[in-house]
């Protein structure tokens, strides 16, 4: 879901939460090509001797989520010790990817960095952070008070925007159930203060949105007409919690995830 707070636009396509698309800063891991006429392989370290577990071809689209420092590649771009982790699992040499700048285009593997990436790509595919979210807050009886999987809406990865990435979920919580409303803000209000190192970049709930590629204007108004086209509950936000994470968080690369 596209929120679109006061400021922040947006488009909504349906009435669960998917982001399509903000024009926000910072923003760090978009999408990019490798370059044409080559097949890099991706593989399990940033070195060339490392595994490989597949490989990418010229043309083809991949999104950067982090980065690090490696063995020194020599590609048709520039020479650059710069590997990318992308949405893959695995590492590829930058040298070999049209980034359009000569420095890293993701931030540091591993870190807390707070940082929002536009939904390009319909991959129709779960990815393992937004999958261990869930989890983890399943298994705080605080957040979980249904029991179960009863708050699991989804992480709707076939449709499109951060759902349709893999990297967003929708977690049931009622703002009319009095115990639900005090935990659903609980739950927002803690994955914002801790944004950086699980890899959140969009909570929405409560007709509340909070983006991390603004996060000083902290919860702003969220125009459910705008992205939902409707003031329903579930346009307000008032019947799930939307997370959204950014790649780095989703490929479990951020300081959380241990990685």
């Amino acid at each position: 879901m596209s929120p679109r707070p006061r400021g922040v636009l947006g488009v909504l396509v349906a009435t669960t939460a998917m982001l399509t698309g903000l024009a926000v800063t910072p923003a760090s891991a978009h999408t990019y090509s490798i370059v044409d006429g080559h097949a890099v392989d991706v593989r399990t370290g940033p070195g060339m001797q490392e595994g490989t577990i597949g490989a990418v071809s010229g043309g083809q689209r991949v999104a950067v989520a982090c980065t690090v420092r490696g063995e020194s590649v020599t590609g048709p771009n520039r020479t650059t010790d710069v590997w990318d982790y992308i949405h893959l699992k695995g590492y590829i040499p930058d040298a070999y990817v049209h980034t359009g700048v000569s420095t890293a285009v993701g931030p540091p593997c591993g870190g807390s960095e707070l940082h929002w990436d536009p939904s390009e790509m319909n991959l129709r595919a779960e990815q393992p952070g937004t999958r261990r979210l869930y989890d983890e807050i399943k298994a705080n009886p605080a957040w979980n008070l249904r029991g179960g999987d009863a708050h699991f809406a989804g992480i709707y990865a076939d449709r499109r925007g951060e759902h349709g990435e893999g990297r967003a979920l929708d977690y049931w919580m009622d703002v009319d159930v009095p115990a639900e409303f005090t935990a659903g803000w609980e739950l927002a209000d803690y994955l914002r203060a801790n944004a950086g190192p699980y890899g959140i970049q969009t909570i929405i709930w409560n007709d509340k949105a909070w983006l991390a590629g603004n996060p000083d204007a902290g919860w702003q108004e969220y125009d459910e007409i705008a992205n939902c086209g409707a003031s329903t509950k579930t346009c307000k936000h008032n019947d799930h919690v939307h997370i959204g994470q950014n790649w780095a968080g989703a490929v479990l690369k951020t300081a959380h995830w241990g990685h």
